[in-house]
């Protein structure tokens, strides 16, 4: 059999059985991807994936799916030729198409350093959840501007973090949620617990759409359809979607966010140093290659992490003084905050990676081909603009 697929047959959950049949149930079978963006012009912003299956068994064994890639149908017309008459194996460590970025010296170093003593992942530290679905965020989360027009005050709500965008740096705070709400940025989530006692909120209330309100499935789970906020108060934040990769906040105002936002629960509160250090090694070219291994590549040129993905994402956590990772921290925050993400990069990986053993040749080789894997899930718009 010849497949053509949409880039989520190798990363989504809804297609794990068809890939497990796949493999346990032909004598071969290869997933080769192609890098030209075939269906622009049509509207579709997905990789393609030519699935080939050959030799199929009614009974079970372990297998494997070869994972390859081709620059254009022409390359894409030679790789299928090779495969088929056995010239050519393709990757069989996994199917994240991220990992065909990595030449053979590269992954022999990526690999390296997750097998270090201290490798770990996310999900060792921390558990990760989904913001609160609030099923119309609309009504229920405001920006400044709209405080009046719905006859309510600042008293009537409590800060949210709305859009992973208003967290420049390391931290959340009190100031970054002022400068969203400059922006006319919504972040204000309205408080209805007190509802009985508060008229200006019932009068609120009351002005949403009594057809919309049975209609909604969201509400009908909630014992009281417009109390969306569940208490849980995260440690820290990560993004869900992103282009640059993974970043953990940590929560200094002390809000909750929406579903376009994860929340972040550490397992051991107190170690503050530690958590610091996760910040930091998040950030290093390590992590981020790992997080593009472990996240789902949408059409844009997203990249998705559900929580169970970045639980995943690994870090390395060597043993470092306290107030280096004081120092650290703090001078991330400030080029981050700066806009300066490479800088911000570049200290982690300074910090954390020095350790490693890692040659400056070796370090170089990873960045560039970290930089080769965001650039291969970005759809290329400029192809279909000049046809």
């Amino acid at each position: 059999m010849a497949w053509v697929l949409p880039g989520a047959a190798l990363q989504a959950d809804y297609a794990a059985s068809c890939r497990d049949y796949l493999r346990q149930h032909f004598d071969r079978c290869a997933a080769i991807v192609i890098r030209e963006r075939l269906f622009l012009d049509e509207g579709a912003d997905e990789e393609t994936v030519i699935l080939l299956a050959d030799g199929h068994r009614s009974c079970a064994t372990e297998g494997v799916i070869e994972l390859g890639e081709a620059q254009t149908l022409a390359e894409l017309r030679a790789l299928i030729a090779d495969w088929s008459f056995g010239r050519w194996t393709g990757n069989t460590t996994g199917v994240s198409p991220a990992a065909l970025s990595l030449k053979s010296g590269d992954l022999g170093c990526f690999t390296a350093l997750t097998e270090d003593t201290f490798c770990r992942t996310i999900g060792d530290f921390a558990k990760v959840q989904i913001g609160i679905v609030t099923g119309a965020n609309p009504f229920f989360v405001l920006p400044q501007s709209s405080l009046d027009p719905a006859g309510l005050v600042e008293a009537d709500c409590s800060p949210i973090l709305s859009k992973y965008r208003q967290a420049p740096g390391l931290t959340f705070t009190a100031s970054d949620h002022a400068a969203a709400l400059k922006k006319g940025e919504r972040g204000w989530l309205i408080e209805t617990r007190e509802v009985e006692s508060n008229r200006r909120m019932s009068h609120y209330l009351a002005t949403f759409d009594a057809e919309r309100l049975t209609s909604i499935g969201t509400f009908r789970k909630r014992s009281i359809w417009h109390q969306p906020c569940d208490g849980k108060f995260p440690d820290a934040f990560l993004p869900v979607m992103h282009h640059d990769g993974p970043r953990l906040v940590f929560n200094v105002l002390g809000c909750n966010s929406t579903n376009t936002v994860h929340r972040v629960y550490f397992r051991h509160k107190a170690n503050s140093s530690d958590h610091k250090l996760l910040a930091i090694s998040l950030l290093t070219t390590f992590s981020q290659i790992s997080a593009e291994m472990v996240g789902r590549r949408y059409g844009s040129g997203v990249l998705k992490h559900e929580p169970r993905d970045a639980e995943r994402i690994q870090v390395l956590m060597p043993e470092l003084a306290p107030d280096a990772i004081e120092r650290g921290f703090a001078d991330i925050d400030r080029h981050l905050r700066g806009g300066d993400a490479v800088s911000a990069s570049l200290v982690a990986d300074a910090l954390v990676l020095g350790q490693s053993g890692l040659s400056a040749g070796q370090l170089d080789h990873l960045r560039l081909a970290l930089v080769t894997m965001r650039e291969r899930r970005r759809p290329d718009r400029k192809r279909v603009e000049r046809s």
